[in-house]
């Protein structure tokens, strides 16, 4: 998905996840360790597509409800 000039990567559960803040948790401390492959696709963004800003990586309940979201600029 594409919002302005950044690319979304969006992940939405099917399911229900049950315990909100602890799904909040471990999202971001997977997120925290995933930093160094998100940086890196945002380079290769940036390399492809002129304008491109940054990336936005963000996980949604079963509802469209947003859980955690991170830019990488």
């Amino acid at each position: 998905v594409q919002r302005e000039n950044s690319l979304v990567y969006r992940y939405q559960f099917t399911t229900d996840i049950g315990d909100a803040d602890a799904a909040k948790q471990t999202l971001e401390n997977g997120m925290e360790q995933m930093a160094s492959t998100f940086q890196a696709g945002l380079k290769e963004l940036k390399e492809q597509v002129s304008g491109a800003e940054s990336l936005i990586v963000e996980y949604v309940d079963k509802d469209g409800n947003v859980i955690v979201s991170k830019e990488y600029k």
